[in-house]
């Protein structure tokens, strides 16, 4: 099932990656053989990069193929080591501007640590938008970013996808939650996600105890359809965002799917990334702590091993059985899983004008 069967005015597209040369490799292969050309080569092409891409290209059909390149996005959107220094943000957009691209700058979260760093990054990134003669959209990864990135007249924060938190397992409870838990369940708000409306029990919430069974399907469903609203989909996200200054909001494609935005979130622009979903990530890197050991000091130095290695990890959960997706990902310290089979559970009002942002996990 293809996403659209053709594209729109409003779609286009772009290409980030954390690593300069192979950012402007690829991009100069697209520009001149068009989507369709490998992404992908020499040492680059890696067995799960190539199969993801070339999953993306099947699930989209015509539609991602007849999509321009717009933008080049460089930074790291995860990791405060892997932010690139004042020089590299300089090459970068030196970069997008021979290929007639606009420029991105991807950052990670602000850490009071790194606040040092982000401030020069940004100063640099101000001076960049003067020189390009355009204000430069930075995607942020927390409110704190935004607020930095709102001080500078060449910028204009976005809504970066990791602030989009959306449920994005595909795990779910197959059992309704207990009379004795209903103050939690109250707490967090489960109230009839673990039935339909149409149930005949009694409410759990209030302490009656549960007739009979419930279809563990329908229980899945009821999940299913609660998480699919996004939390940037609300009038305190709208109010937060207009006061800011957000130019976009991003999308990542999850197995429940994504209800159509509501309200002022119809008309705000959005980013779709694709082949890779974001699912988590930690202060302490997974990839550094098997390279140099369990005794490694995450505040200290990294050598950036993740530039090299990624970390597999086939996912079973003996409760419900075995996930359909084939691995997680670990890169760095974030996890990600492949989206391509998420892609058709996107509102057409949603794919039809975003900007999609195909990312390689280099």
């Amino acid at each position: 099932m293809t996403v659209a069967a053709r594209s729109t005015p409003s779609a286009r597209a772009a290409l980030f990656a954390s690593r300069l040369p192979e950012l402007e490799q690829m991009a100069r292969r697209i520009l001149r053989g068009g989507w369709r050309a490998p992404l992908l080569d020499g040492q680059l092409k890696t067995a799960l990069e190539q199969a993801a891409y070339e999953r993306l290209l099947r699930a989209t059909g015509s539609f991602l193929t007849e999509l321009p390149l717009s933008q080049l996005r460089y930074g790291h959107e995860s990791c405060e080591h892997l932010l690139p220094s004042p020089a590299m943000w300089t090459k970068a957009a030196r970069v997008a501007k021979r290929l007639g691209l606009e420029f991105g700058a991807v950052l990670p979260p602000t850490y009071a640590s790194r606040e040092p760093e982000v401030l020069a990054t940004l100063e640099r990134l101000d001076a960049l938008a003067s020189e390009l003669g355009r204000p430069i959209e930075v995607t942020a990864a927390d409110w704190g970013t935004v607020a930095l990135v709102r001080e500078w007249e060449g910028l204009v924060p976005s809504l970066g996808r990791i602030m989009n938190r959306m449920k994005r397992f595909e795990r779910w409870s197959r059992e309704r939650p207990q009379a004795n838990i209903s103050g939690l369940a109250g707490l967090i708000g489960l109230r009839g996600l673990d039935r339909p409306e149409s149930s005949t029990q009694e409410d759990p919430i209030q302490g009656d105890e549960p007739q009979g069974e419930l279809n563990s399907d329908e229980i899945i469903g009821a999940q299913v359809a609660m998480f699919q609203r996004s939390p940037l989909d609300s009038e305190a996200t709208h109010a937060l965002g207009a006061d800011a200054g957000v130019a976009r909001h991003e999308y990542d494609p999850v197995p429940q799917g994504v209800a159509p935005p509501s309200g002022q979130g119809a008309l705000m622009p959005v980013a779709v990334h694709a082949p890779w979903t974001y699912v988590t990530q930690g202060r302490r890197c997974v990839t550094r702590t098997l390279i140099e050991g369990p005794g490694v000091r995450h505040a200290a130095p990294c050598a950036a091993s993740c530039r090299s290695h990624l970390v597999l990890s086939d996912y079973r959960e003996e409760k419900n059985g075995p996930l359909s997706m084939e691995a997680l990902v670990q890169k760095g310290n974030a996890v990600y899983m492949e989206n391509t089979r998420f892609l058709r559970l996107l509102p057409p009002a949603l794919r039809e004008r975003a900007l999609w942002v195909v990312t390689p996990l280099l």
